[in-house]
Parts: structure tokens; C-alpha cells; sequence
């Protein structure tokens, strides 16, 4: 059995750590969400370090999962990331295990706390919150739930041992 993940927020490092998430084959990314439905201007530390923009939204995320998925197909097709606007509905109708969260800062707190009162593990990018009192919540509301929960910021995490990875091998 996998470990199932929900991705909130495709913009450029959501795309990142859905595609992150796609490398770990204990895990099956079965939703993404985005308020956008497709367009482009999205950049990510991981594209050209910030300065190449790119297409980003919930249907090139879902594009991207399908046709990672489908490479691991005989037939090469596979239709199985579901879609959706807004994360409550996702919450609501998914059955997922964990949440990868990387929307706006601002909106960070209220969907991880969303999401800890259904009991999902969740992983938010940079910052979790924006004041001590939102941290002790959420911290409080995990504890709770007893899940697992993790603040990164992947991007440049991966950056960062590409780096010191290229200092070991000179």
C-alpha cells in the first residue's frame, strides 16, 4: 500500500515538490489543487534559479502526475490525479494520507490547520505562519491529530545539496 498525497497550490515550487514527490515510489500522488486553472509567469528557484517563468496551475500539475504515472503503464496511459479548485472540497472528498501545501504564505496556516483536523500529515512550504500565535495552533492542532508535520522549502533544499554535491566530486 502507498502512501497517498494531495498537492495544494501548483505554482512553481507546488509543481516542484509534486514532481519531488513523484520520484518516491512509496508514494501516490492522487489530487492537486490550485485556484488557477492554467496559465503562465510561474517561477520556481529550481527553473533557471528564479528567472525562467513557466506554465503552472492545476491542470499542468495534473498533466505532470498523469504522465508520470502513465510511463509506469503497459498500455502508457494512466487518468488518475483528480482536480480541484479549492482545497475544502479537496479536504472534504479526498481520502488521502498527507497534504503538500504551497500556496500563498498568507493562506498557509488556515490549510494546514484545515487539514490537521482531518488528520492528514502535512508538509508546508515556507513560512507556516505568520505569527507565533498561528505556529502554537498549528503545533497544538498536529499534537492533537497525532500526525506528522514538516516545514521546508524544497526548492532550495535540493538546490543546496546539488552544490555540495558538485564541492564533494572537485
Amino acid at each position: 500500500e502507498k502512501i497517498t498525497v494531495a498537492g495544494i497550490g501548483m505554482g512553481g515550487q507546488g509543481l516542484q515538490n509534486i514532481a519531488a514527490l513523484l520520484e518516491f515510489p512509496e508514494i501516490q500522488v492522487v489530487a492537486v489543487c490550485d485556484v488557477n486553472r492554467e496559465s503562465g509567469g510561474y517561477l520556481s528557484w529550481n527553473w533557471s534559479r528564479g528567472t525562467e517563468s513557466q506554465l503552472g496551475g492545476r491542470e499542468p500539475a495534473r498533466r505532470l502526475v498523469d504522465d508520470s504515472y502513465a510511463k509506469q503503464q503497459r498500455s502508457g496511459q494512466y487518468r488518475g490525479c483528480k482536480v480541484y479548485s479549492d482545497y475544502r472540497e479537496l479536504l472534504e472528498k479526498e481520502d488521502v494520507d498527507a497534504v503538500m501545501i504551497a500556496t500563498p504564505d498568507h493562506t498557509h496556516a488556515v490549510i494546514a490547520m484545515a487539514a490537521l483536523k482531518r488528520r492528514k500529515h502535512v508538509y508546508c512550504e515556507k513560512p507556516l505562519t505568520y505569527s507565533v500565535f498561528e505556529a502554537r495552533q498549528v503545533t497544538e492542532a498536529a499534537r492533537q491529530a497525532k500526525v506528522a508535520t514538516q516545514l521546508g522549502n524544497h526548492g532550495q533544499a535540493t538546490e543546496e545539496a546539488r552544490i555540495v554535491q558538485e564541492l564533494i566530486a572537485d
